[in-house]
């Protein structure tokens, strides 16, 4: 049986936008579509203590519609990086929380792009992961270095292969 296309409404269940499956909208609007829906990323931390990771589950395995955005945003990989870039500053809250043993906070659309960002590049940008330690709530020095770090890669790396 075919495989059927995506909708614009949104992903059906088991499918993801993003991983080679056709889909009817032009590629810019692929990407705010993505950009729009990490709102509904429901990422949780895998351990205890452990951090709220938005792309895969456990060991990286998908979470199917719960890391959908996320996973796409990883999948288009460098074309999706100027996006990311302006996301940096953008404390608008996903879906995903951090709670119990590692302190309450709601990602914000800035954390996932800094997560997106590092499994694009195939290096760590911001270097306080742990326990209740995201990039949204780290103080003003570290996220401009962080973003300085990002700009400063991306400038090298912007015409070479991506990392795989």
């Amino acid at each position: 049986m075919a495989r059927s296309r995506i909708y614009v409404g949104g992903p059906r269940p088991g499918e993801r936008l993003g991983y080679g499956i056709a889909h009817p909208l032009p590629f810019a609007d692929r990407l705010e579509y993505h950009a729009f829906h990490l709102r509904d990323v429901a990422a949780a931390p895998d351990s205890v203590p452990g951090q709220a990771r938005v792309l895969g589950g456990s060991f990286g395995i998908p979470r199917g519609d719960k890391t959908a955005a996320a996973d796409a945003l990883r999948a288009i990989g460098k074309p999706a990086v100027p996006l990311l870039i302006t996301m940096l500053d953008d404390r608008r809250p996903t879906r995903s929380v951090s709670t119990g043993m590692n302190g309450s906070y709601a990602l914000r659309y800035a954390d996932a792009a800094v997560q997106i960002l590092e499994a694009i590049a195939g290096q760590p940008f911001f270097p306080q992961q742990g326990r209740g330690r995201y990039f949204m709530n780290a103080p003003d020095a570290i996220r401009r270095q962080v973003v300085a770090d990002i700009e400063r890669w991306w400038a090298d790396n912007r015409d070479r292969p991506e990392h795989s």
